[in-house]
């Protein structure tokens, strides 16, 4: 047990801003932020409404982004997957499942984890035709001189 603690403590300090993720459903942006924990801003996740996906996402994650809330001193995110109407809060860490009551959404401030897809960018049709037009120019030079 004093080990894992000892590596925990390690992680916290290497938290990055943002860790791009390749996950089952596409890559994504991973970052947190401190919120209320409105439903507006948890709602965009990638893996809200699903245990699996929040579980897959903090895993892919890990510690980059700090410990989670309240664990050994971190402020990590939690990835919220869904809310009760008697204000539970259902999340996961990569360190598991979660269960919490967040009863003043006004006033308690958590960090949560959110998502934003990373558009795959097609590589422009221009630069291949280009590189065409250049290798048939090279064609056309090296036949007139062998002529």
């Amino acid at each position: 047990m004093k080990k894992l603690i000892m590596v925990l403590l390690m992680i916290a300090p290497l938290s990055a801003g943002a860790v791009v993720v390749d996950s089952s459903i596409g890559q994504y942006d991973v970052t947190s932020t401190s919120t209320t924990g409105s439903d507006s801003a948890l709602n965009g996740t990638a893996w809200w409404g699903s245990s699996s996906l929040a579980q897959e996402f903090a895993g892919l994650v890990g510690g980059s982004l700090g410990l989670p809330n309240g664990f050994f001193g971190g402020t990590g995110p939690y990835f919220a997957y869904a809310r009760t109407s008697t204000n539970t809060v259902y999340a996961a860490s990569f360190l598991g499942l979660f269960t919490f009551t967040d009863d003043d959404r006004s006033r308690d401030t958590n960090t949560y984890a959110l998502s934003r897809s990373v558009a795959q960018v097609p590589e422009p049709g221009s630069i291949v035709l280009f590189g065409a037009g250049l290798i048939g120019l090279a064609l056309l030079r090296r036949r007139r001189a062998a002529a």
